[in-house]
């Protein structure tokens, strides 16, 4: 179980494990805005000889405010897209020695409150043509729904199968860190769309319905389902707009590659 948050990741290591006896889960740290610690962290796992059956891309970060990573990267991007592209990238040995493996990407419906352009490669690191919190959480889920694409292509003949899912609103903290977000600087007008929200909100167990049939419904491999976008619940839903583009797709794995060599070349000078 990869996690940053050690404490929470053994809290629920605990509870598989009262629920499972025999249950082998080990806790991987895992820093997805620091990308020189993800890509040692996957490679941990890599150098371990383990294969890797299933792999869900599920951490997500939603900045109220225009902020940067240490590396100069807008952070809903760098993290949401550019540390998942990291580490599932670095973790493709592993992948590949699994007779039938998985990638889920877990996306979401706002990736169309992206920008106009969809992605703002030369724009979003620069506060002066910040486009507000709804549209950088889109532009970063656009990209996960690119890049799942982009790994569907390069592995379509392989017995690797990476889908995408929007898992539906879920009664979360970063869900309701959203919702709060909309209540225009008043603390009480936030809590009251919260409180609402939370009364139509899908239960985290309720949310990992698609997830976990995306992860391992024998459907997957008999139907080819490969670089396909599912709804809650088990549904398979069209993609449109800029999430079908092929060049922003390839423009897209060009500048991640690009973004994230820059910065492992100049850590290790």
């Amino acid at each position: 179980m990869a996690s940053r948050n050690e404490n929470k990741a053994l809290k629920a290591i605990q509870i598989i494990k009262a629920s499972n006896l025999s249950a082998e889960v080990e806790f991987l740290h895992l820093e997805l805005s620091d990308w020189v610690q993800t890509k040692a962290a996957a490679q941990k796992f890599v150098d371990s000889g383990e294969k890797l059956d299933i792999l869900i891309n599920n951490a997500a970060i939603f900045t109220s405010k225009f902020e940067l990573n240490e590396f100069g990267v807008e952070s809903d991007f760098a993290v949401n897209h550019l540390g998942h592209f990291v580490f599932t990238k670095t973790l493709i040995p592993a992948l590949e020695r699994s007779e039938k493996a998985r990638v889920v990407v877990i996306a979401s419906k706002s990736y169309i409150d992206a920008p106009r352009e969809g992605i703002q490669f030369d724009k979003m690191n620069d506060a002066k043509f910040d486009v507000g919190m709804t549209k950088r959480y889109g532009q970063s889920k656009l990209a996960n729904i690119l890049f799942a694409k982009s790994l569907a292509e390069q592995f379509k003949d392989k017995p690797i199968w990476v889908n995408i899912v929007h898992p539906g609103f879920i009664a979360t903290d970063l869900s309701f860190n959203v919702v709060e977000s909309f209540g225009g600087g008043s603390i009480w007008f936030g809590k009251i769309i919260s409180y609402l929200a939370n009364l139509l909100a899908f239960t985290p167990e309720q949310a990992m319905e698609t997830p976990f049939y995306v992860a391992t419904s024998p459907d997957i491999e008999t139907r080819n389902y490969r670089g396909e976008y599912f709804v809650p619940v088990k549904t398979l839903k069209k993609l449109t707009g800029l999430a079908n583009d092929l060049i922003l797709r390839d423009k897209l794995w060009d500048f991640s590659e690009k973004t994230i060599e820059k910065v492992l070349i100049n850590t290790h000078h």
